[in-house]
């Protein structure tokens, strides 16, 4: 009786040091030409066509970009 006890005092005890999962996704790119540079102050657009939904970006120096805290679609 005592190991179902023990397993599960310790599962408790580690569950609370698992990673919460989270239900938001994240979109990260960098935008180039033709010629692999960068492309610094492009506006970049994320659309959720299963809801219209829409994003907008601008690219950093780097022509990097990122769409966070996005919720997932279908």
């Amino acid at each position: 009786m005592m190991k179902p006890v023990a397993a599960l005092a310790a599962l408790l005890l580690l569950a609370g040091r698992a990673p919460a999962q989270t239900s938001y996704g994240s979109v990260l790119g960098t935008a180039t030409d033709a010629t692999r540079s960068a492309i610094p102050g492009a506006s970049v657009v994320l659309t959720n066509v299963g809801t219209g939904d829409r994003r907008s970006a601008v690219t950093d120096a780097t022509g990097n970009y990122q769409f966070v805290n996005l919720i997932p679609g279908t």
